[in-house]
């Protein structure tokens, strides 16, 4: 079974470089936003890290910070339906960018 998901969770969540939402940086991001040094530092961590390694450890860390502070709860979860012919290969997976698709 193959999963696909919407564009918020297959772009913008990948890592903490693209997720808004678990930013902490108060009146200069989205209006009424927390406030959060340490999620704002750790995430600076973790854009200059040198290697996997590094991001997966400070990754640990934004995810056990988030739980402590809970920035904001996640209400839906949505998946689009999607019908194509067999011999329809190479779709994209999370938006309608239907660039390479061929027919086989």
């Amino acid at each position: 079974m193959e999963c696909h998901f919407n564009i918020i969770d297959s772009v913008y969540n990948f890592n903490p470089a693209g997720n808004i939402a678990i930013r902490g940086d108060g009146k200069s991001g989205m209006p009424g936003w927390p406030s959060n040094p340490k999620l704002e530092a750790l995430r600076d961590a973790w854009m200059q890290a040198d290697n996997l390694v590094e991001e997966e450890q400070i990754s640990e860390q934004i995810q056990l910070q988030l739980w402590e502070d809970v920035p904001y709860i996640p209400l839906e979860h949505w998946v689009r339906s999607t019908a194509h012919r067999r011999d329809i290969v190479d779709l994209p997976w999370g938006f309608p960018g239907f660039y390479g698709v061929r027919r086989v």
